[in-house]
């Protein structure tokens, strides 16, 4: 079957994105990678974009996040450096620098035959030039979301919204959960956090006129049939388990409930109409976003969760399609 998507969105979900692996396998086997040119995502989301948009494969992609410590990213320092830890919370807003997690995907753009300062515009020049053949890459445009709360919206960044910004910088605004990690400040120097806070799960991003901000929705506005997303979520694209209770024992539990709680809310209102019917549904098993000391055995439980996900998505699909 021949399948029409040509746009990938992929939703927050911290830890949980190993999943991405599994599903962009099926989609690499469907032969849908190879019509791929643009990605977009929030938080977790944001990494897979940008890995997949500078052209790894779902094989790097694989031997990539199996190999990372996702513990390193939690560079909050020493415990002897309690007050330096402190002063970081209250003015800038977060316990981790996110140091590491910059230099990390900087590490992995320079990989991917560009140099760390790597821009929108660069990388969309490289794509309309083909420039990723040389190297046996499919270079794709990449989309990134951030929260802005000074004015309490969700900022995309790309080519055509801010073709000055580095790839990494947006990368590494997306990723700034508040509280955890410190907030970055955008071309204009506003503070923006994670973006999966306003938008997790983005997938009408590729459904605007981008140069029309603040992005928003306006009647009449059509949906694109060639965007796809993947969803992280509980239970399957048939079957919403009853959520289960988590203790709150500390401040980051309580933080984290309530992130979650938002989360799920927002992430709801694309389970039905058109959204729904272009969305990949991953059953995260009950993984916490926040596990960070994830160990081999549940990697691959969410990469085959990610795989089950995606080959029912295409079982419907194909189903549906056939009638027609």
């Amino acid at each position: 079957m021949t399948y029409p998507f040509k746009n990938l969105v992929f939703e927050g979900g911290g830890m949980k994105g190993i999943c991405y692996v599994g599903a962009v396998d099926v989609l690499t086997q469907k032969g849908i990678m190879d019509n791929i040119e643009k990605v977009g995502g929030s938080s977790a989301g944001a990494i897979a974009s940008t890995l997949v948009g500078l052209g790894y494969t779902n094989t790097q992609l694989n031997k990539i996040l199996y190999e990372i410590d996702f513990m390193s990213f939690l560079d909050i320092g020493s415990s002897a450096g309690e007050l330096d830890l402190f002063s970081r919370l209250f003015s800038q807003y977060g316990l981790a620098k996110g140091d590491t997690f910059l230099k990390w995907i900087e590490n992995l753009i320079v990989e991917a035959g560009f140099h760390k300062d790597l821009t929108f515009k660069e990388l969309h020049d490289a794509v309309q030039s083909g420039a990723g053949k040389a190297k046996n890459r499919k270079y794709r445009d990449v989309y990134l979301t951030g929260a802005n709360p000074s004015t309490r919206q969700t900022e995309i960044y790309s080519h055509e919204t801010t073709p000055a910004m580095r790839v990494a910088d947006a990368a590494r605004i997306s990723l700034s959960i508040p509280f955890i990690l410190i907030a970055k400040p955008n071309l204009d120097g506003d503070l923006c956090v994670d973006g999966g806070m306003l938008c997790n799960y983005p997938i009408r991003m590729f459904d605007f006129d981008l140069a029309a901000k603040p992005y928003t929705n306006r009647p009449g506005q059509r949906v694109n049939s060639e965007t796809l997303g993947f969803r992280l979520s509980e239970g399957t694209i048939n079957t919403l388990p009853t959520p289960g209770k988590r203790k709150v024992d500390s401040v980051l539990d309580y933080l984290i409930a309530l992130l979650n709680c938002y989360n799920a809310f927002q992430s709801s209102i694309h389970l039905n109409g058109d959204d729904w019917a272009r969305t990949v549904h991953i059953d995260c098993k009950g993984v916490s976003t926040m596990y960070y000391n994830m160990k081999d055995d549940v990697k691959k439980m969410l990469e085959e969760s990610g795989r089950e996900g995606a080959l029912a998505y295409f079982e419907w699909y194909d189903r549906e399609h056939d009638k027609r």
